[in-house]
């Protein structure tokens, strides 16, 4: 019967400690139980107590704040994300949440997400975890596909006793961003001590938090320096503003006037709103660069309009986990496993506007009013009529007419688990299991548009007979039409919504099915220990589904990132076997106390890509005198998912800072002959127009191959009791890695190169009087290699003070060489993006933690650090008037007591200083959310929570 067990606890409970049965323990790493916790890759421990003390509802939150992990999908960088909104992802060593296989007890999740492989962590009952162990390295040839960085594997409970009863609460210094949460796992043996089962119950729930809640939370951006002349100016390329105001973004109707009234005392170049009827200058401190009717300026009166944004989404989860064991026999043991989730998040997209430009409503363009509108106020007929206007083009926000766009995800994850394991003889260990699990998300995005209804509702006239406003349009009278007034700030009634009004639900369903049988065991003996060795098959099915709104596919409630997701309904499946061995080859010699090989490897066969061969190979090297070196090589192997290869074709319409723009280009530079020769003018400005973009899934994705090794020692001095240090260095490369790159680099990739004749200029259409940027293809490619490496470091020392209590400390750390990748995998000699540096992958990181403990008290300091990082590599030290993002230290502090052997409590502050993200120059909407979610955007940050323990 298998037993799980850790170690070591870098997370906070630091005793370097083993269990008492460890005679067959299994590691996340390998297949085979080892007698004791000795891996030849890297491993990391989270136990249960830091996770319930951390004051976060998610696991994923906790675990993307250690140095192995980049930002993935967090509370945070899901606030903005409409698909997966409330889901935890984790993306160990920045290499992506779809290079990161998450396993629970040893077996696949089925995929918690509507646009990637990656599982959802918040599927898992917080009550029923363990701990979590991470292995980083490839370890494909162990496990399959997408493990690529490595493994997270999370032990769930077995054979508790009793009934825990856990509750916690929090709130930050602002007061908001209130979660609280209820915990529930008991366990009892039946059927006369053969059977046992353990049950969890988790629920949880985390309120939003508005962008605008905080002091950073008014727009900074940077903009072309007009005083930038080139290199040698002496001053930055762009500068950063504060407060800046988007001019068209009106809560009231507005409109810009081109040319000056001087009978209306109306000045050119100007925008107005219009206010209970009268005409209000839209004002503004300075004007940012020279456009006026689609630009922006610092301060003034019209609002900041990202105040949609938030910092936190809200997030409700409810979770039921049962492991039930059973011994049939002596020698064979039943184990079967049952999870239910339910989880809700809402997040919000922009408050639907439109302005002057031809994009909106479908293309058709933003709504312009007639002067025979009967609901024009007299002051706007005047202008209309002074001026010569027939038909006046409106800008303007709905935020009090149509309020928040809801995006609400109603997510629900089911997994049924069963296996029987045994053994032959005293050798040998088998294992066969069928697992069945899916996902799936009703989402509904609320309070949009049907845009030609709308349109047809703001085309008003006065009804002949009674003067009554009317819909222009006879047809669509007939259809239901109700007309609006632009000009009333009360939200539109139950009358108007009917008629174009619309809520959009979307489906997706993600499904896993998998089987296999495992042995391993020890088929002879060599003088240096006995052979060890494990083999297996597997069948693995994966499928995906997914439908959206008929009314979507029309085009009519188009607006900006809501566009239509086509039906899917894909699949494929896998049949593997694999083998693994571990051959002891020195034993008790001098400076090789222990000596032994590992290696495995794994034949797959996909119905979709075809077959791969992932394997891997490992040594570790136990020299005595506490120092042990440890040592692997792999080749892993990642096959594209469902959504790269299947997924559906999306159509967005953001706007694009082209590099062809007067502002970006250099005379003399090849990006100025390649914007010359592709017949943009040498002082195309930036108009705010918008341009399509394509994205969306590849059929004719192969599989990425990476190469990876590490390399580390570990020094356990029995010189120094309860100290142990170890550094390791990793190197991964992954060749033909699966990215859709941004549209904006894609545009910089075609027009940087050495000519216009590459693969990235052919995703690209120019067009119209100025040869404006079109669209840009941007879907999913293999592209050239993506390479990563680095040094881990991990220093631990505990021991007892006598009647002065006992000390821990634990520092882990990582360095960051590399992180780089070359985008055209046509051309070998094009150019290496290098991204070790940049704020989202900062070459320094670092978490510790001290504690003291003493009778029933214990307290605890932990702290994180991110280091100085620059704003972007990609351009020169000029580029920003802000060039480098400042490093971080967020302070943690909790305080336990236990009462008594029932009852404990603990008290918690997170980031004590109150930091608040860096500053960076393209946006503070970049720090703390999204690539910038690394960094804390709440604030100070208070939690408390109760344990009850019933034996």
């Amino acid at each position: 019967m298998h037993t799980y067990a850790f170690a070591a606890d870098p997370s906070g409970d630091l005793d370097k400690q083993q269990t008492s049965t460890l005679e067959e323990v299994v590691v996340t790493g390998t297949l085979i139980p080892r007698p004791e916790v000795e891996s030849p890759a890297p491993l990391t421990f989270v136990n249960h107590d830091t996770i319930a003390k951390s004051g976060v509802v998610s696991v994923g939150d906790l675990l993307s704040k250690f140095p192995q992990f980049n930002v993935g999908m967090n509370s945070a960088g899901a606030a903005f994300d409409e698909a997966d909104s409330g889901t935890a992802e984790l993306d160990l060593r920045g290499l992506g949440t779809n290079r990161t296989l998450v396993l629970v007890d040893g077996h696949r999740r089925v995929s918690g997400s509507a646009n990637s492989s990656a599982v959802d962590l918040n599927a898992i009952p917080i009550a029923m975890i363990d701990h979590v162990e991470v292995v980083t390295g490839g370890t494909s040839a162990v496990y399959g596909a997408d493990a690529v960085s490595g493994v997270v594997n999370v032990i769930t409970r077995h054979n508790f006793e009793g009934l825990k009863v856990q509750t916690n609460a929090g709130i930050s210094s602002h007061n908001d961003g209130l979660t609280y949460g209820l915990n529930a796992l008991g366990g009892t043996n039946f059927a006369g001590d053969r059977g046992h089962v353990d049950l969890a119950l988790s629920y949880s729930r985390q309120l939003p938090v508005d962008f605008e809640d905080r002091p950073f939370g008014r727009e900074e951006f940077a903009f072309a320096n007009p005083a930038f002349t080139g290199p040698n100016s002496g001053v930055p390329e762009y500068i950063s503003y504060n407060d800046v105001r988007v001019l068209y973004i009106t809560t009231y109707p507005s409109f810009y006037l081109s040319k000056s009234i001087p009978s209306l005392g109306l000045s050119g170049g100007m925008h107005y709103e219009v206010e209970g009827g009268q005409l209000v200058p839209v004002t503004y401190t300075s004007l940012i660069g020279s456009a006026r009717e689609l630009g922006a300026a610092q301060g003034g009166n019209v609002p900041e309009y990202l105040s949609y944004v938030l910092l936190r989404s809200p997030l409700t989860t409810y979770s039921a986990l049962a492991n039930i064991d059973f011994n049939l026999t002596d020698d064979i043991h039943l184990y079967n496993s049952l999870q239910y989730t339910q989880t809700q998040s809402t997040v919000y997209d922009e408050y639907y506007r439109f302005d002057s430009r031809p994009a909106y409503f479908d293309g058709t363009g933003g709504v312009s009013l007639s002067a025979d509108n009967p609901y024009l106020p007299a002051s706007v007929r005047n202008v209309m009529s002074a001026g010569g206007i027939a038909s006046l083009p409106i800008d303007m926000e709905l935020k009090d007419q149509l309020g928040r766009l809801p995006i609400d995800n109603d997510r629900q994850t089911v997994n049924v688990l069963a296996g029987l394991r045994g053994g032959l003889g005293s050798a040998w260990n088998w294992d066969v299991f069928a697992q069945y699990g899916w996902y799936e998300d009703d989402r509904m995005d609320s309070n949009l548009l049907i845009g030609t209804n709308f349109k047809n509702a703001t085309d008003v006239i006065a009804d002949p007979a009674t003067g009554t406003p009317e819909c222009a349009s006879a047809a669509a009278r007939t259809a239901g039409c109700v007309p609006v007034n632009l000009f009333s700030d009360q939200p539109f009634t139950q009358a108007q919504m009917a008629y174009f009004g619309h809520d959009r639900p979307v489906y997706y369903k993600n499904t896993l099915e998998s089987a296999g049988a495992h042995i391993e065991g020890s088929p002879v003996r060599l003088p240096a220990g006995p052979v060890e060795i494990a083999a297996g098959v597997e069948w693995r099915e994966e499928a995906m589904e997914g439908h959206d709104d008929p009314l979507s596919a029309t085009g009519e409630l188009f607006f900006y990132g809501l566009t239509y997701q086509p039906t899917v309904d894909v699949g494929y499946q896998v049949r593997e076997a694999y083998g693994e061995i571990r051959a002891p080859v020195l034993a008790n010699l001098p400076l090789a106390q222990k000596v032994e090989l590992d290696g495995a490897i794994r034949r797959s066969d996909y119905s979709s890509v075809g077959t791969t061969t992932a394997w891997n190979a490992g040594l570790t090297w136990n020299f005595g005198y506490g120092v042990r070196l440890r040592s692997t090589v792999a080749q892993a192997v990642r096959t594209p998912n469902l959504y790269e290869l299947y997924g559906p074709q999306t159509v967005t319409q953001p706007r694009i800072n082209d590099p062809c723009f007067a502002a970006n280009v250099i005379q003399g530079t090849q990006l100025a002959k390649n914007c010359a020769a592709a017949g943009v003018p040498s002082d195309l400005a930036d108009n705010q127009s918008l341009t399509t973009v394509n994205t969306g899934a590849n059929p004719d994705l192969h599989p990425e191959i990476s190469h990876n090794y590490t390399v580390g020692v570990v020094w356990v001095p029995d010189i120094v009791s309860g100290l142990s240090l170890t550094a390791d260095y990793y190197h991964f490369r992954i060749d033909g890695a699966v990215a859709s790159l941004a549209a904006s680099t894609v545009a910089h990739l075609c027009y940087e190169a050495n000519s216009l004749t590459n693969v990235f200029c052919d995703q690209i259409t120019r067009g119209g009087p100025e040869n404006r940027l079109q669209s840009i293809n941007v879907n999913e490619i293999n592209v050239g290699y993506l390479e990563d490496d680095g040094v881990d470091f991990d220093v631990g020392y505990s021991f007892n003070a006598g009647r002065f209590g006992k000390f821990k400390a634990q520092v882990l750390a990582s360095l960051l060489f590399n992180r780089k990748y070359q985008a055209n995998a046509f051309d070998p000699t094009s150019q290496v993006v290098q991204d070790a540096g940049e704020y989202q992958y900062p070459r320094w990181t670092g978490r510790s933690s001290v504690s003291w403990a003493k009778g029933g008290f214990e307290f605890t300091v932990n702290n994180r650090y991110v280091g100085r990082a620059r704003t972007t590599l990609q351009e020169p030290i000029y580029y920003y008037d802000t060039p480098y993002v400042a490093s971080v230290v967020y302070t943690d502090l909790i305080g336990t007591y236990n009462w008594s052997g029932k009852l404990s409590t603990y008290v918690g502050v997170n980031n004590v200083t109150g930091r608040y993200p860096p500053n960076i120059a393209p946006g503070y909407i970049y720090a703390g959310i999204w690539s910038g979610s690394r960094y804390d955007n709440i604030g100070r940050y208070f939690h408390v929570g109760l344990t009850y323990k019933v034996r």
